[in-house]
């Protein structure tokens, strides 16, 4: 019996559906059950008493998306891309709307990026895809140091921690091997990216599957893959000091996280110093990783953030958690808004010419030094 065209691909969505709505039905039941004992007219008071102290939630997200952003632009200059910082930050803070808001949204954010690079700034494509994929590898690099910089200085709160969630230090061991994970991971990146044959490579292995029209929209392409790996090559050569201050600046902007999470929790009546609310946050950011099938990590983050509460001994956590999260999905929600807007505006903008005033000729990357 011959299979109707596309079912397969229907019925792999099908199942991703399910495994998503089954997922947001469990951390739905948790998020109940974390907030059993929480008071919500006492919560719904802690928001509206902050009056207009509450646009301070606004400011570690903008100053998380300057600091990639000055990380990222000496990758792009590197590859012969001169982008005003201006422009670029309004490139992050859309690609970062979509991908809090899209399922898997890395992929899509990337893709974003890409586009708004292409479209409005002149980068060619595959030096933009070198640079997205420069920038991923450094992001992994500095998260791992993050999260090793959070066993380091949480590792007692950690432990204490592990104890409320059913005792023993696997809760501190966790986030080392987490740390050793991404760093073992940003290597193996780096190495990859650097070889000079990746784009090269993957088009070889897409190039196995028997269709007819993908070999023909790969050989097409072909020098689109080889200039790619040009532009990576080319990063060999880049001077330590360009990549130390981008390492500097993404590496900064994690810490921005914390920062967020500890404004946010001060503003509602909770008072964990740093390191604690580094700990947490670092566990939180564990839990959205897994839960990358749901935009923004919806209910589970959550979950995380009360139970880790309670955990790590906030008084009245349940109510605190409550009022905590409002603000929090609050906040997320005006720049999400903020980053469609971008994107409305990027979208109806006309393409902005390669070389022209904001952007090299392409070209320059291959001799960046």
């Amino acid at each position: 019996m011959s299979a109707v065209p596309g079912e397969p691909r229907a019925r792999g969505k099908g199942w991703i559906r399910v495994l998503r709505v089954a997922l947001l039905a469990a951390s739905a039941a948790l998020l109940a059950s974390a907030l059993r004992d929480a008071d919500l007219g006492r919560a719904g008071a802690l928001v509206v008493r902050m009056g207009p102290w509450c646009v301070l939630v606004l400011l570690p997200a903008l100053l998380g998306n300057g600091l990639q952003t000055l990380g990222w632009r000496p990758v792009l200059e590197l590859l012969g891309c001169r982008v005003r910082a201006g422009v670029l930050l309004l490139v992050r803070v859309a690609s970062e709307a979509v991908f809090m808001t899209a399922p898997a949204g890395t992929a899509v954010a990337d893709s974003t990026a890409l586009w708004m690079l292409e479209r409005r700034l002149g980068v060619p494509v595959p030096a933009g895809l070198a640079a997205l994929a420069a920038r991923r590898t450094l992001l992994v690099l500095t998260n791992g140091l993050y999260v090793a910089l959070a066993f380091v200085l949480g590792h007692a709160y950690l432990e204490r921690a592990a104890t409320g969630l059913g005792g023993g230090p696997w809760l501190a061991w966790l986030v080392l091997g987490m740390a050793g994970i991404l760093l073992g991971s940003s290597a193996l990146m780096a190495a990859a990216l650097l070889s000079g044959n990746l784009a090269g490579w993957l088009r070889r292995l897409l190039e196995r599957f028997p269709l007819r029209a993908s070999r023909a929209w790969l050989a097409a392409r072909a020098a689109g893959f080889a200039e790619t790996d040009r532009h990576l090559a080319s990063l060999r050569r880049a001077p330590r000091g360009r990549l130390g201050a981008s390492v500097a600046a993404f590496s900064l902007a994690w810490l921005t996280d914390a920062l967020d999470t500890m404004i946010v929790l001060r503003l509602v009546g909770g008072h964990f110093g740093f390191v604690q609310i580094l700990a947490v946050e670092v566990l939180v950011s564990l839990m959205r990783s897994l839960a990358f099938a749901l935009p923004s990590a919806v209910g589970v983050q959550d979950v995380g953030y009360v139970t880790l509460f309670a955990a790590f001994g906030l008084p009245d956590a349940a109510t605190v958690g409550l009022a905590f999260l409002i603000l929090k999905r609050a906040k997320e929600i005006v720049w999400i808004a903020i980053g469609y807007a971008i994107l409305l505006v990027f979208g109806q903008g006309r393409r902005t010419a390669t070389g022209a005033g904001l952007v090299a000729s392409s070209g320059a990357g291959t001799n960046a030094r």
